[in-house]
């Protein structure tokens, strides 16, 4: 063995890895100082504990790829938040960070539950798969899910059982069932189950459904989506309902929104007032406004943001999503709000249609960020105010370098 080194731990990533000398590991937090073997790469021994430092409150947090910080203090966790977004945007702006909005909810919140169906040894496994791997292991609870549906969950992997339903194998590409989401809607409390399956011979689909729901007469609606493709994108493209109206709604302020099984919705009812609210702040609309809501979804921000403007166009490439988008524009009487279809580079560049001043942009893009060409595009449009809503801080920094000439950052 190597002689051991020592050092502390500096810096944490977004998957919870605590850095030191270049190398990550595991279950170290800022400030803990540890003894490693530089070869194995692995801890011997452990020097001190940091003071924010707490107990799991699941009993799956080190095998679980789905939480990466149940062991940090949520204080900790909220200046770490603030510091990365500080970090990022450093270079790019004097104007002070402000700290990071927390909620006084931080467990028991997440509308919307995906979970993985796997056998091994003639024995059915369902649960979420381990960090850093494709390997999926049997959960119980969850503390960050709505009791809700994980109570339906556990149900479910009974009657799995009972009635014989083939589970999907991916190296042999055989089987039926691959996952089970669970959305539930935090105002109405509508219950949305969809059952991810590999082709469309489910025979007994009905009759599970009917046994589901006499076991939780709460739920409102089963959907059967087909997932014929050998990949890791969990919905495919193909539906049908088994029990129900096909879709669910939930409540944002005053408007009320319907979410099927493939809608972008925000997972944490609380925080995403709060998140609407403090976007449509900065923006400091006006009545005489006319807003653009890109990436715009089911239409919820640009529905959500309608009654303090003149009006609102919604840009939207998903097809299913923008027409439950149109469905929530009626269901909600909003008169000044437009749904289009289309990548929103080409639908700018379209020189057919009519010419559109915009004086404000609400863009909420995913994970990956926008591309070049959509700021090209904002960037031609050149509207009074961007609004940029993220998930990820790294790539929104990257995009607001791109948007920079003309604008300040506030």
């Amino acid at each position: 063995m190597a002689e051991a080194k020592k050092g502390v731990c500096r810096k944490i990533d977004d998957d919870g890895m605590g850095w030191i000398d270049g190398i990550p590991f595991a279950d170290v937090l800022p400030g803990e100082e540890i003894r490693f073997d530089p070869k194995s790469k692995k801890i011997i021994a452990r020097d001190n504990r940091s003071p924010q430092r707490i107990q799991p409150a699941c009993p799956y947090f080190e095998r679980c790829g789905s939480c990466q910080f149940l062991h940090w203090s949520y204080s900790a966790q909220i200046d770490w938040k603030t510091d990365q977004v500080k970090q990022l945007f450093a270079p790019l702006t004097k104007e002070m960070v402000d700290a990071c909005i927390g909620t006084p909810r931080n467990f028991a919140y997440r509308g919307k539950n995906i979970l993985s169906f796997k056998s091994s040894d003639h024995k059915v496994i369902a649960g979420y798969y381990a960090a850093r791997s494709h390997q999926l292991f049997d959960i119980e609870s969850c503390q960050v899910s709505n009791p809700k549906a994980m109570a339906i969950f556990l149900s479910m992997k009974e009657l799995v059982k009972q009635f014989k339903v083939e589970i999907y194998d991916e190296d042999k590409r055989k089987g039926l069932l691959r996952h089970a989401i669970i959305r539930v809607a935090e105002t109405s409390g509508e219950i949305l189950v969809v059952l991810v399956v590999a082709h469309s011979e489910f025979k007994g689909r009905k009759n599970f459904a009917a046994a589901l729901v006499a076991k939780h007469p709460e739920i409102t609606t089963i959907v059967e989506n087909i997932n014929i493709r050998s990949t890791s994108i969990v919905l495919g493209t193909q539906e049908r309902t088994i029990y129900g109206k096909g879709y669910i709604v939930d409540k944002l302020g005053e408007y009320t929104f319907k979410i099927s099984a493939r809608s972008f919705y925000q997972v944490h009812p609380t925080q995403t007032e709060i998140l609407y609210d403090t976007a449509l702040k900065g923006a400091a609309l006006r009545q005489s406004d006319i807003l653009l809501d890109a990436y715009s979804g089911v239409g919820t921000i640009g529905i959500y943001a309608s009654k303090y403007v003149k009006e609102v166009l919604c840009i939207e490439s998903n097809s299913d999503a923008t027409e439950d988008a149109r469905s929530n524009g009626r269901h909600n009487h909003v008169s000044n709000v437009r749904f289009i279809c289309s990548d929103f580079a080409q639908w700018l560049l379209d020189t057919t249609r009519p010419q559109m001043k915009f004086d404000v942009v609400v863009m909420d893009p995913p994970r990956e960020g926008s591309d070049k060409n959509f700021l090209l595009a904002l960037r031609k449009l050149q509207p009074r105010t961007i609004v940029y809503i993220s998930c990820n801080p790294e790539t929104q920094a990257r995009d607001v370098k791109e948007l920079l000439i003309g604008y300040d950052i506030a």
